[in-house]
């Protein structure tokens, strides 16, 4: 991945940035002596070069490459915005990766969705920002024939490794620890993919490890709960109770399937029981014989006799027609009137019957049932009087109440049971793997000492102290990650100038390494002011390497913010034919990014 240029739409809120091969500097200089001066008040911020944009310009770049958009991840930015410099603004970042040219458009309006992305051959299509961080990872960073383990989760990560952007008090302190996102477990694994080591094992004890911190996590808060609900401390004490329950349960199951009425009451419960029997058996003849009333009134309202006696209208229809037809219709129709009248007489007579037949059957049921019901409340109320039916009753209430306490103890032990079991699996298999560690590690070591090599060969070119150090290692440590990565690490890493040289040497070899395994990943390294404070020798020997790799039709950049400092001067035609000739972007108190401060 090369970058190309970056600019704003629709409003150019500066000129565009074209990256090219090689150094890229993104020069801070003060104004000269006749420029206008900048509207600031104090007098040292009208000579300041610490807040022009330089490492604004960065985080545009980020912001493209999908980062982060708030004000605790860019906070530049986010006040930028706030400040309505960036409302309807779109950032456009081009770059060409694997021999085709991509175009990423992200608005700050709308910055986790409707991102236009593609080819700039075809129409680019519109992604949301998690769909396309998936996207992106699987073209800038996924290689199919890696042995170990990276997903796009990592996205993010891996690209702040490519792109390091320094915040207020924020030093280049130590090249593997570079930043607050990677925890121990994740050193390993992150560092190993970059230089295309197989990071399986790494992978595989992170993922144990927090899967054993996450059900130790689960544990502890079920016991709590459980506790909690039992007011006991005694884990071994609930489950005593939950047994007791149990027990309680059996013994009271048991009594009410045996439970019988006390002397002849047991009489009176069946004859309770026939009464309701026969009750509902008279409820249901009346149910049917209802449905049966209600179908005769339908049918007596269906036909009334009056439809039968307008013969004239319908003969008079006839004789417009013809008069002969008419005449003979209407003695049809007399004849067949006739009969109709007839049927309908002889039906009505029969509804008239079955309706007083059915409404004295509903009548005598109705004063069954009442008197049926009358007496089996009597014998109802008899049995409580005597307490039989509470008894049972009160029986009920309680097994349902054991039930309910021994179902909710037993489901948080079984869980507390089955957490605690996969804990004791998840600690088996961790064992297991930490006695494969010296094998992996003789594994990896012709890697490792490849890598030793190509760093051994930067740090003499850059590393101008002598000092005692240990280039790079990879061993095994008593501590949690198990597995410890070394940089250039002795005597002199407390020093904040060699600090931040261990991790140029470094970045740069993780680069180069890129380069020479013609690895899937970006072929560019940002750096926001690395040589601020550091001896002059360090910079233009770290120029120099550049001109070497440069010598070797490598294609790489390596983007750089920096102040303009007087040893510039020091090498005649440097600062024309080096500074001037790789700046893609000049700022000054008086030209700052954006034209604003914020």
């Amino acid at each position: 991945m090369i970058l190309q240029k970056l600019y704003t739409i629709p409003k150019e809120l500066f000129e565009p940035i074209k990256f090219h091969n090689g150094l890229n500097i993104i020069f801070a200089h003060k104004d000269e002596v006749n420029s206008p001066a900048p509207q600031q008040t104090a007098d040292n911020e009208k000579t300041s070069l610490h807040a022009v944009g330089k490492s604004t310009v960065l985080d545009f770049i980020l912001f493209a490459l999908l980062a982060d958009f708030s004000e605790k991840s860019s906070h530049r930015l986010f006040n930028a915005y706030n400040k309505k410099i960036l409302h309807g603004i779109s950032v456009v970042l081009e770059f060409s990766l694997n021999q085709k040219n991509y175009r990423l458009t992200r608005s700050f309006d709308e910055p986790s969705r409707k991102i236009y992305f593609g080819t700039t051959d075809k129409p680019r299509e519109p992604f949301d920002l998690y769909k396309l961080r998936s996207h992106l990872f699987e073209l800038i960073f996924l290689r199919k024939d890696y042995p170990g383990n990276m997903d796009h989760y990592s996205y993010q990560r891996l690209l702040s490794f490519f792109i390091k952007v320094k915040k207020r008090d924020d030093l280049f302190s130590d090249p593997i620890l570079f930043s607050h996102n990677l925890s121990d477990l994740d050193l390993a694994p992150f560092h190993f993919f970059l230089l295309n080591m197989d990071n399986t094992f790494p992978t595989n004890h992170r993922n144990l490890l927090e899967a054993i911190i996450k059900l130790e996590s689960n544990l502890k808060e079920n016991e709590k709960l459980i506790k909690e609900i039992s007011k006991t401390k005694d884990l071994e004490e609930i489950k005593n109770n939950r047994q007791k329950l149990a027990n309680d349960i059996i013994k009271l199951e048991k009594r009410i399937s045996g439970f019988t009425l006390k002397g002849n009451y047991s009489e009176i419960e069946n004859r309770a029981d026939e009464l309701t029997k026969e009750i509902k058996k008279l409820w249901f003849s009346n149910s049917v014989d209802r449905k049966k009333l209600s179908d005769l009134e339908e049918f007596e309202k269906s036909m009334p006799s009056e439809a039968y006696e307008d013969i004239e209208r319908i003969t008079q229809i006839y004789n417009e027609v013809n008069s002969l037809l008419a005449g003979n219709i209407k003695k049809e129709i007399h004849d067949a009137v006739e009969f109709r009248k007839m049927l309908h007489s002889s039906r009505k007579d029969y509804v008239i019957e079955e309706k007083g037949r059915l409404n004295t059957s509903l009548y005598n049921r109705s004063t069954k049932i009442e008197s049926l019901e009358s007496e089996r409340k009597k014998l109802l109320d008899e049995l409580s009087s005597q307490g039989a039916l509470e008894d049972l009753t009160n029986a009920y209430i309680r097994l349902t109440k054991l039930q309910k306490e021994f179902s909710d103890l037993d489901a948080s032990l079984k869980s507390i049971d089955k957490i605690s079991k996969d804990i004791s699996k998840k600690r088996d298999e961790h064992t297991e793997l930490l006695n494969q560690l010296n094998s992996y590690l003789n594994n990896i070591l012709s890697a490792v000492i490849d890598f030793r090599n190509l760093l051994t060969s930067i740090y003499k070119k850059l590393f101008l102290d002598t000092h005692e150090v240990k280039i790079f290692d990879v061993f095994e440590t008593d501590e949690r990650q198990k597995i410890k990565i070394s940089v250039l690490e002795g005597s002199i890493i407390d020093s904040t100038g060699i600090n931040q040289v261990r991790t140029l040497i470094y970045d740069t070899a993780v680069l180069l390494n890129i380069l020479n395994q013609n690895l899937n990943a970006p072929r560019f390294i940002a750096h926001d002011g690395i040589f601020e404070n550091l001896h002059k020798s360090h910079f233009f020997a770290f120029i120099n390497f550049l001109k070497e790799m440069l010598d070797k039709n490598l294609q790489f950049q390596y983007i750089l913010t920096l102040n303009d400092h007087d040893f510039l001067d020091d090498i005649e035609g440097f600062r024309e034919n080096t500074i001037s000739a790789n700046c893609i972007i000049e700022l000054s108190p008086s030209k700052n990014f954006l034209g604003a401060k914020f």
